[in-house]
């Protein structure tokens, strides 16, 4: 899921406008609108505080995730002993 998807995701949760979900994090609602929309992303500082305030890591706010590296997907695993 892109960044954009889960900070949407973060604020229907959490049942918050785009214009309180901005106040909480202090931006102004076109930032959110922009994000959300995928016309840009936050800056580092943004990113830090939409971690803090909603108790989620920056890893999970920002890394994509991919099914090809869960042991599910492989066949044959390769253990050391």
């Amino acid at each position: 899921m892109k960044f954009s998807q889960k900070l949407k995701q973060i604020r229907k949760e959490l049942n918050l406008s785009q214009e309180q979900f901005a106040e909480k994090i202090g931006v102004s609602r076109q930032a959110i609108t922009k994000w959300e929309t995928e016309g840009g992303i936050a800056d580092i500082d943004n990113i830090i505080r939409i971690s803090k305030e909603f108790d989620i890591s920056i890893d999970e706010l920002l890394k994509e995730e991919k099914n090809i590296n869960n042991k599910k997907d492989f066949l044959y695993s390769s253990e050391t002993k």
